[in-house]
């Protein structure tokens, strides 16, 4: 039994090791620009309710660390998006990723439209990155 005892602390240690490197490694998402320009869509989400369809996304979630890719989005002459983004708590924000540069759309409560006219043309990838995010979003008019 004793066998047993120890075993089971060593993978009960194993995963609380596993579970913080997992954390950190989401939550270092939001400020770096490289993974959120290349990287593959990676984090967890509690109480997350999404829709995309059509011309507009929605995204509600108690706690979201990571980034999830959206759609993708084309420039080709002027660019507006409607915005409604409540963020209770951590830090969230919706960016462009394309070519080499990522743009911030929105880090903060916003209810409004956005123009992205000033943007270079081309296809970007629509993104959310969250640290610990608890946010309301809806994004309208692609």
């Amino acid at each position: 039994m004793k066998k047993f005892d120890k075993a089971g602390l060593r993978c009960f240690f194993a995963a609380i090791i596993l579970a913080s490197v997992v954390a950190c490694n989401t939550a270092s998402v939001y400020d770096d620009d490289a993974t959120i320009l290349k990287g593959a869509d990676s984090g967890s989400k509690t109480s997350s309710v999404s829709n995309n369809t059509g011309d507009s996304y929605t995204h509600r979630a108690a706690s979201f660390s990571g980034m999830e890719t959206v759609r993708t989005v084309k420039k080709d002459g002027s660019l507006a998006l409607d915005i409604n983004l409540s963020i209770s708590s951590g830090r969230f924000k919706l960016v462009l990723a394309g070519g080499n540069q990522v743009y911030t759309v929105c880090d903060q409560n916003i209810s409004g439209q956005v123009d992205l006219s000033g943007l270079p043309n081309g296809t970007y990838k629509l993104k959310i990155v969250g640290d610990h995010a608890s946010f309301d979003l809806s994004v309208q008019n692609w």
